[in-house]
């Protein structure tokens, strides 16, 4: 098991633009038609595997995926959430 790390982002506290391109993402993606696990093409050691939850204040969705699963219109999203995360610890 890897080392976990958590990020969270309230889109109401970003500059508009980039809350729209996280909006625009997660509906390219479809995310809250996903179920609530995908599954990867290949063995995914040594690999990220992410829980993202999206919580709209009117519905809340998760989706537990490997790396390997990851839908490519949500990669840009996750890779911002990991430099956010990173740049969360570096400020504590």
């Amino acid at each position: 098991m890897g080392i976990p790390m958590r990020a969270e982002l309230d889109t109401t506290n970003l500059d508009p633009d980039e809350a729209q391109k996280i909006e625009d993402a997660l509906s390219q993606a479809d995310f809250f038609q996903l179920p609530e696990s995908l599954q990867g093409h290949q063995p995914d050691a040594d690999r990220f595997t992410y829980n993202l939850t999206v919580d709209t204040g009117v519905v809340q969705h998760s989706v537990h995926m490997p790396e390997s699963a990851v839908p490519e219109a949500l990669q840009p999203l996750l890779t911002d959430l990991m430099s956010r995360y990173r740049g969360q610890r570096l400020n504590q």
